[in-house]
């Protein structure tokens, strides 16, 4: 019997879609209001466009010929007071939360978005929006609860509910909503403009090796280690959040240094929309190992696969290589230390072996009980070494847990029980079933526990096996087993004490231990951590827009070729267009010509979909496959979008109860009439 997805998945599946619109459309915007900066620098250089104090309207100066006849009254311009750029950390906050994509924000570079409200005035709009709230518990309960007050109007008419992002608790930090708190309930005020001040200068990349890095491990190394420059990249790499889908993940938001790069969560927290269900283990001394995950389903030797694995999947940080790659070369700083650490420009491959290089630099150095083992006693206490002579003998520890990792590599079911929680969250357990069947597991569906080793096997005797994990740091990187089901070292020495749990195929008994060996065994284990080494999260770069002079712009121009002729611009399209591919947001996805704003770079390009239309469907006419594209999106799905196949269910479902039947018809009608970008 099939099960039926719950309504929080497919709602999850949403949010995730819209997180990554938003980040691609911040991107593009972002670029584009360089662009224009950029004509507008050159035009004001060549004395095109007069400039005038902070806040006035310009317009340019008429010729020095004219006739009474040919005056025309000046246009009525509405002056916004001009803002500056605001500070990086701020840009980075809004850039996280996906904001620039629905909304203007002033001081925000590519802030332009047509979906929300306009926020140029929100500090003073939003006083009068609900009485007795202050501005600021107002903006911070809009953010949280995005359905506790809908604006009255937005670009498109009436404020929708329902629309906005309900995962900002989830993805923003405290310290980011304070900051866009704080923005916000300031814009529109006088005080607007002293808080965003010129941008800061730019960040200076230090391409030594980190201070992390340089530690002496506990046994020596299988190989060299990785050069400075690359190690030093992949630190800045490892704590960016440019480097997920929506700005929202690092690799250090999982693997956090205070944690012993683990998380100190029995679950991780996964990407936006999905939940993961086993634990984070820690990522040190990951240079000598044989397997990688729990599941151990990736080569040791394959650290760059694994990081690859963890930028892109969907339940990790799920972006697409082309857009990284894309962003970190919008980063001047960034452009300078790839070509330091690799002789050449960023890519997607040299981001995978920075990060790696950083990764396998992480390593623990000597501890209490490598100094014990070298003859210094005193290294370890009384109870300690009891528990050291009961982890060699009577608790049998060392059986699995042996060498200088304390660790044989292998696969054991111990019979740990599942997580209910696993299946509680309906994220997490979207997350589960796609994962498996992403793998070829059979019966993927209808799975009620994590099968481990088996969905790399498929051998019945691998069911919930899992790696035997190294003890080193293991003090520190609680809750432990594959689910973080073991709240402390407590708990899982009396679980082997127990003989494991219920469907064990590892061949536990129970251990007799008291409770004072079980105390000495606990000693010991905690005497397993290495002290602790601080590591600074660094000072990240910023985005910037590199301008060169003329001659080296010259310079850097290939020579130009043969004009071609000019496809003719087409004409802007009729209102009621404009208002219905406005209303069903097709502006954000599609590159329309003749509708303004539509410039997205989401969907695929509908510049000749007059053309191609007939094309798509055999026995359909062009008319029959646009209208049913729109009143039902997946009926075909198009062969290609600008960042690759196009997926299922990335188009809006709904549109065909937004629009009415004339502004369906009117956009048809409309796009019938596009050929080669021009009408």
């Amino acid at each position: 019997m099939d099960e039926k997805k719950p309504a929080a998945t497919v709602i999850g599946m949403l949010i995730g879609f819209v997180l990554l619109l938003a980040a691609v459309w911040s991107a593009v915007n972002y670029l584009q209001a360089g662009q224009l900066r950029l004509k507008e620098e050159a035009a004001v250089a060549e004395g095109e466009v007069q400039t005038a104090p902070e806040g006035e309207a310009v317009a340019a100066a008429p010729p020095a010929e004219t006739t009474a006849a040919t005056e025309q009254p000046p246009a009525q311009t509405v002056a916004r007071p001009a803002v500056p750029l605001a500070p990086g950390n701020v840009v980075a906050a809004f850039n996280k939360g996906g904001c620039a994509g629905c909304h203007v924000i002033p001081g925000i570079p590519g802030a332009n978005g047509q979906i929300g409200p306009d926020l140029t005035t929100i500090g003073v709009d939003a006083a009068a929006r609900r009485e007795g709230t202050l501005t600021e518990q107002y903006v911070r309960e809009s953010i949280l609860d995005p359905n506790a007050y809908i604006a009255p109007e937005c670009p498109i008419g009436p404020c929708p509910a329902g629309v906005m992002l309900q995962s900002f608790a989830q993805t923003l930090s405290e310290e980011d909503l304070e900051t866009i708190v704080g923005y916000l309930a300031l814009l529109g005020t006088d005080q607007a403009v002293p808080l965003v001040t010129e941008a800061a200068a730019p960040v200076a990349l230090d391409a030594t090796i980190p201070q992390e890095s340089v530690l002496e491990p506990f046994q020596p190394l299988p190989k060299d280690p990785a050069p400075a420059a690359q190690i030093a990249l992949g630190k800045y790499l490892f704590f960016d959040s440019r480097l997920s889908g929506n700005n929202s993940l690092s690799c250090a938001s999982c693997h956090q240094p205070d944690h012993a790069f683990a998380d100190g969560q029995a679950l991780s927290k996964g990407y936006p929309s999905t939940q993961y269900f086993r634990n984070t283990p820690t990522i040190l001394n990951t240079v000598f190992d044989s397997y990688l995950y729990w599941d151990g389903r990736m080569d040791g030797g394959d650290m760059p696969t694994l990081v690859r694995d963890h930028l892109t999947e969907a339940h990790f940080m799920s972006i697409d290589g082309r857009l990284m790659v894309e962003r970190i070369n919008q980063v001047p700083a960034y452009v300078d230390l790839f070509d330091q650490a690799f002789g050449g420009e960023p890519s997607f491959g040299r981001v995978l072996n920075a990060v790696t290089a950083y990764v396998q630099s992480l390593n623990s150095p000597a501890g209490a009980y490598d100094r014990y083992l070298a003859g210094e006693t005193a290294a370890l206490s009384s109870d300690a070494a009891a528990g050291l002579a009961l982890f060699q003998g009577k608790a049998q520890c060392a059986s699995c847990h042996a060498g200088a990792r304390l660790t044989d590599g292998n696969f054991y079911n111990t019979g740990v029980a599942t997580d209910p929680a696993m299946f509680e969250d309906p994220e997490r357990q979207l997350t589960f079933r796609r994962f498996f069947r992403t793998l070829g597991t059979p019966n993927a569906r209808n799975l009620t526990e994590d099968v481990g080793l088996y969905a790399l096997t498929l051998e019945e005797a691998d069911l919930g096996k899992f790696r035997t994990p190294s003890l080193r740091e293991v003090g520190r990187t609680a809750p432990y087993m594959h689910n973080g089901s073991l709240a402390t070292l407590d708990d899982v020495v009396r679980f082997y004490n127990e003989g494991g749990g219920p469907g064990q195929t590892a061949g536990l008994e129970p251990l007799n231990l008291t409770g004072a060996e079980i105390a000495q065994l606990v000693a010991f284990l905690e005497a397993l951590s290495s002290e602790p080494v601080l590591v600074e999260a660094p000072t990240l770069p910023d985005y910037a827009i590199v301008s060169l002079g003329a001659g080296e712009a010259a310079q850097a121009l290939p020579p130009a070729a043969e004009p071609a002729a000019a496809a003719p611009a087409p004409a802007e399209a009729p209102p009621e267009i404009v208002v219905a591919a406005t209303k069903g947001t097709c502006i954000a996805c599609h590159i329309i010509p003749g509708v303004p704003g539509a410039v997205g770079q989401v969907g695929p390009d509908l510049s000749n979909i007059g053309a191609a239309a007939g094309e798509r469907k055999p026995g359909m006419s062009a008319e029959e496959y646009i209208h049913e594209s729109i009143a039902d999106p997946n009926a075909f799905i198009a062969p290609e979008c600008p960042f690759g196949a196009c997926v299922p269910g990335a188009m809006p479902a709904n549109l065909a109860t937004i629009f009415t039947p004339e502004e369906l018809d009117g956009l048809v009608g409309y796009l019938l009439t596009l050929h080669d970008g021009g009408q």
